[in-house]
């Protein structure tokens, strides 16, 4: 059991620690409206031979694995924070939805779908925002917060970024080996 839950420990740790990665987003420009104005985001696979061993250092797998995956950290900023209530960021090319949005303007762009992402496709993308604000304000007793009214819609637009994507195969190798706690 013991064996069990430092995996699962540590797998909850390479999980948080690639969300931190891209802590830092870039501002994508509100003037790039057009596809002719796009930014262009280089998404870069990073990939590596890796060898995991078990307690026994025996060898449980040897393949090539994603060692960093090919996401960028994007923010659109709205003009007015006051009252930011929510927000909502869409990639209109997919119809897709962002995943996770933090602070309302910050999200990651990802090759391929996930819960936590905003997908996108290499080529050119849509990237729609919609910024919503509320004037009354609640602090509810478990100290969340509500509108009062409905959130109203006060900045809404388009930005374009075009995609490039590559995969980068870094050479020799890497070896993982379980916890020495974990296998007594």
């Amino acid at each position: 059991m013991k064996k069990y839950k430092s995996i699962l420990l540590g797998s909850f740790v390479l999980a948080f620690s690639f969300l931190q990665m891209g802590c830092t987003a870039q501002d994508l420009n509100k003037n790039n409206d057009t596809v002719d104005k796009a930014s262009t985001y280089s998404l870069v696979e990073t990939r590596q031979r890796v060898i995991r061993y078990n307690c026994l250092s025996e060898v449980l797998s040897d393949k090539v694995e994603t060692i960093k995956a090919p996401t960028a950290r994007i923010s659109i900023k709205p003009k007015i924070y006051t009252g930011l209530y929510t927000s909502s960021i869409g990639n209109a090319t997919l119809r897709k939805q962002a995943g996770s949005i933090t602070n309302f303007t910050d999200f990651t762009i990802d090759r391929n779908p996930g819960a936590l992402n905003l997908e996108v496709q290499v080529g050119s993308n849509e990237i729609t925002y919609n910024f919503f604000y509320c004037d009354q304000l609640v602090v509810n007793p478990d100290q969340s917060q509500s509108c009062k009214t409905t959130p109203e819609s006060r900045e809404s637009g388009s930005i374009f970024i075009n995609v490039t994507y590559e995969n980068q195969d870094l050479t020799g190798f890497s070896e993982v080996h379980p916890d020495p706690q974990s296998c007594k």
